[in-house]
């Protein structure tokens, strides 16, 4: 897909694409998109097509193409963090390629999500995902998965701890967790295969999810080996 689009939007329907209407406020008013301007849309699932916006309307100037998902899958699991710290990882992973997001309960976790406000809080990071996807021209919009325990995620996703002093990455590694700025249990730490090192010092929690998440889409598209 060309990046050369003025803008870049998730619509329901690629076949017949149109805005909702904060999507439309932002490309009229913000963006200030004008006539015959590229307008890319995408339904989020690799499927996407070229428009132009016309009086507030997507008007379709191409054929709808499909791009082929990235494989593996890769996903990672990131302890809740306070404040917006766990909206920004969500940003920043989507925008590099993640598959797979899990907000993970940790024992040393320094927020907490009460039952009453779990629904909204998942709102809230898949709103921040799709706008992050429509930012970095992605395709693909991540599963943001509900709130699970380290053990669950490293059942489901077959994964490791990202840990300090722990292994290299590993050739054919696509599931990681991240923990909270106060580590990981004894307990939690018995639940992972041989965790992975992210480098010589200890990263805050959102730089550690970044650059794992870095490391990863880097080795699947080859950029990165593991053990170079």
């Amino acid at each position: 897909m060309s990046t050369h689009s003025t803008a870049h939007v998730i619509v329901a329907d690629i076949a017949f694409p149109e805005l909702d209407g904060s999507d439309r406020h932002h490309l009229e008013r913000v963006l200030r998109v004008g006539p015959k301007e590229v307008v890319t849309a995408t339904n989020g699932a690799g499927a996407w097509r070229t428009t132009e916006l016309v009086a507030g309307n997507l008007i379709v100037t191409s054929d709808i193409q499909q791009m082929k998902r990235p494989e593996p899958l890769l996903a990672m699991g990131v302890a809740l963090l306070k404040g917006d710290r766990t909206e920004l990882v969500v940003q920043k992973l989507t925008e590099l390629g993640i598959d797979d997001l899990w907000p993970l309960a940790t024992s040393r976790g320094g927020a907490e999500w009460t039952r009453d406000k779990a629904d909204r809080h998942l709102e809230r990071l898949r709103r921040v995902a799709r706008q992050a996807l429509m930012q970095s021209r992605g395709m693909w919009l991540p599963q943001i998965h509900e709130l699970a325990s380290v053990g669950d995620f490293l059942t489901e996703t077959g994964g490791v701890l990202a840990d300090f002093g722990g292994g290299p990455l590993r050739s054919g590694l696509t599931s990681l967790a991240i923990g909270p700025e106060g580590g990981w249990t004894d307990e939690e730490r018995s639940l992972s295969a041989i965790p992975v090192t992210l480098g010589t010092t200890v990263l805050r929690a959102e730089t550690a999810s970044i650059v794992a998440a870095g490391l990863l889409v880097g080795c699947r598209g080859g950029v990165v080996s593991p053990g170079s």
